[in-house]
């Protein structure tokens, strides 16, 4: 859902980087069949969410992967070569991880 063109073969990539590189490419022509394939993994991905028990420690890993990914991808502009929307995504990492610390912060002290 989230590869980047290069990570996967080219008979394999969709969701929506795919679709975000099509716009300005007469995009309506080279996103058919896209669209409705983000939608169904999207779908896939939500019942698998549900299952999934969040813990303290999946939660701090998570706000860890989400700020090496800006210094690693989002400073460099990779993750977001079409739409150029970097820095929102450099933001909501930032947030989320802010958040995820201010969550748990009774948590940690107590370590």
């Amino acid at each position: 859902m989230d590869a980047c063109e290069g990570d996967v073969p080219e008979a394999e990539w969709g969701g929506y980087h795919r679709i975000e590189k099509g716009y300005g490419l007469r995009w309506y022509d080279r996103t058919e069949g896209y669209a409705q394939q983000l939608i169904d993994g999207t779908k896939l991905l939500r019942k698998r969410v549900e299952t999934i028990d969040v813990t303290p420690d999946l939660l701090i890993t998570g706000a860890v992967d989400w700020l090496n990914e800006v210094l690693t991808l989002k400073v460099k502009g990779e993750e977001d070569r079409y739409s150029h929307t970097d820095l929102y995504d450099f933001a909501a990492k930032v947030e989320g991880a802010k958040k995820t610390f201010t969550l748990l912060k009774d948590e940690l002290e107590k370590m």
